[in-house]
């Protein structure tokens, strides 16, 4: 079964002023929370050994956004896993464009904390 996981990293600083990002990726797990486990684990070690590695001082604290099915027409499409860095005052921003990039269901928590930061 496919799910599509929303990850936020947070508590890093790159070179370039990054001080979090959100991760979206598709996963095939036959549950929820082995999706999530899944999802988490590969973030873990693309910042350790992959694309992400050495990019930050610190490693991220990652926590789960977001976790839905994709629906028909989106497995159809193959919508693209996204990574998303934002610097500080430009998280809700960031979060609006992971939301949109990854096809979020507008009862996602990526708008919620779009909106927010946006308000504030």
């Amino acid at each position: 079964m496919l799910f599509r996981v929303l990850i936020e990293g947070s508590g890093i600083l790159t070179a370039k002023g990054a001080v979090g990002f959100f991760a979206t990726m598709t996963v095939n797990q036959p549950e929820q929370p082995g999706a999530e486990m899944f999802a988490l684990r590969v973030i873990r070690e693309e910042w350790r050994h992959g694309f992400s590695a050495n990019l930050s001082s610190t490693k991220p604290h990652l926590k789960i956004v977001d976790c839905w099915r994709p629906s028909f027409r989106e497995r159809l499409r193959k919508v693209p896993d996204t990574r998303s860095f934002y610097e500080a005052g430009s998280r809700g921003q960031v979060a609006a464009r992971a939301a949109s990039l990854s096809r979020a269901p507008t009862s996602a928590t990526i708008w919620t904390i779009a909106e927010v930061a946006e308000a504030e």
